[in-house]
């Protein structure tokens, strides 16, 4: 009796892992509802892809006109790469849909994080301040969407890839 008692909990917990290893692979995503449908297809159907260390400080200072600092969004980017990747592109991609929208908001906007994705003639970037949870997102020359909520979810893969070769 013991023996089929253990078989039925090993059978049930086999299941449970595989249900959790499968429930990302066979859902679908949760689009923000932050994302516009052209953005939306901006970031999921882009041509290139750039991530971007932020000196979050770097917006108060006065930019000098001959700065040859590069800046994203009133931000000196400290750190740029190209996601090249297709596996490093779908995890950021995803990280975004997880995060945004889910979170307690603060105020401070001191953002570390940015991405650009281009499609064509279309950009759009994200913003991210993971310190007050707030995202802003801009639509090409448009401007900036309200802050977003977002998670601290997409926080390690973003420094994973940046981090990375």
């Amino acid at each position: 009796m013991k023996t089929k008692h253990f078989a039925f909990k090993v059978i049930a917990a086999v299941i449970i892992l595989v249900c959790i290893w499968l429930y990302p692979i066979v859902m679908p995503r949760h689009i923000p509802d932050e994302f516009s449908p052209d953005i939306q297809d901006t970031i999921e159907h882009s041509t290139s892809m750039f991530i971007y260390s932020l000196d979050p400080l770097s917006a108060l200072v006065t930019a000098s006109p001959k700065s040859t600092t590069p800046v994203f969004h009133e931000h000196s980017i400290l750190k740029s790469k190209k996601v090249v990747k297709s596996s490093e592109r779908e995890r950021i991609v995803d990280s975004l849909y997880r995060s945004i929208g889910k979170a307690e908001q603060a105020s401070c906007f001191n953002p570390r994080h940015g991405l650009r994705f281009m499609k064509g003639p279309q950009t759009v970037d994200i913003v991210i301040c993971f310190e007050c949870a707030n995202v802003m997102i801009y639509n090409g020359n448009q401007d900036r969407t309200s802050p977003a909520p977002i998670s601290n979810y997409a926080l390690p893969i973003l420094d994973g890839i940046l981090s990375s070769p």
